[in-house]
């Protein structure tokens, strides 16, 4: 009895280190750029004089890269999808680039897929991935590190209390975008997810930003196209 007696308690023990271990909160620092990242987004007056902080418009980045401006970074996380169609090859669909990135604003860190000539705003910027390089090529494989992907970071326009918003526009090759912006374009792929945008309503949001106002009919519509 003795034995087992002892074998138990050595059991419960272990078992509550076990369990006060995992509830201890982490103790790994934060990295040098985590911690720039964070100083940029909070407080840009104080950023070390070695950082380089971009005014705002466009900048090209590698896959790793990251890109600070005043009160936001932005990283290029990998390249998530590339179905450009190469240049010695004719499609009927030209294809897109889908990238994930990383932002880092007064709100928080966020990571987000932004695709090819769609826009992605934040509380204030608006951020569009608007070139990839290089060309794709039917018989050449394109590395990671070999990507060049150009980023237009601006901010977004506020309208002012004497002014009324802007009028929302509808662009886009299949009408699916609804921005602010007259001559909206994107790539010319099909998704059967755009037919639902043919009776959806563009309006500014409660946001202050141009979107798709999400009805049941519509939500509906898109859930049934995935």
């Amino acid at each position: 009895m003795g034995t087992k007696i002892l074998i138990g308690i050595v059991v419960i023990v272990a078992v509550g280190i076990g369990v006060f271990l995992v509830f201890l909160p982490s103790s790994v620092p934060p990295t040098e750029e985590q911690v720039i990242d964070e100083v940029v987004a909070q407080d840009p007056a104080n950023v070390p004089p070695q950082v380089t902080v971009l005014p705002y418009g466009n900048v090209t980045l590698k896959v790793g890269e990251t890109a600070r401006f005043k009160g936001l970074s932005v990283k290029a996380i990998s390249i998530e999808e590339d179905s450009r169609c190469p240049t010695d090859v004719q499609c009927v669909w030209a294809g897109t680039v889908r990238v994930k990135i990383q932002v880092v604003s007064g709100m928080g860190t966020s990571t987000s897929v932004v695709t090819l000539n769609q826009p992605f705003t934040t509380e204030v910027e608006r951020i569009t991935l608007t070139s990839v390089m290089p060309n794709t090529h039917s018989q050449t494989q394109i590395s990671a590190g070999d990507y060049r992907l150009v980023f237009n970071v601006v901010l977004r326009p506020v309208p002012s209390a004497g002014n009324p918003p802007a009028k929302c526009y509808i662009g886009g090759c299949s009408a699916q975008l609804c921005t602010d912006q007259p001559d909206a374009m994107s790539t010319c792929e099909y998704k059967e997810s755009y037919a639902c945008y043919k009776t959806a309503v563009c309006e500014r949001q409660t946001n202050g930003q141009c979107g798709w106002t999400q009805t049941p009919q519509l939500a509906a519509c898109l859930a049934s196209s995935q």
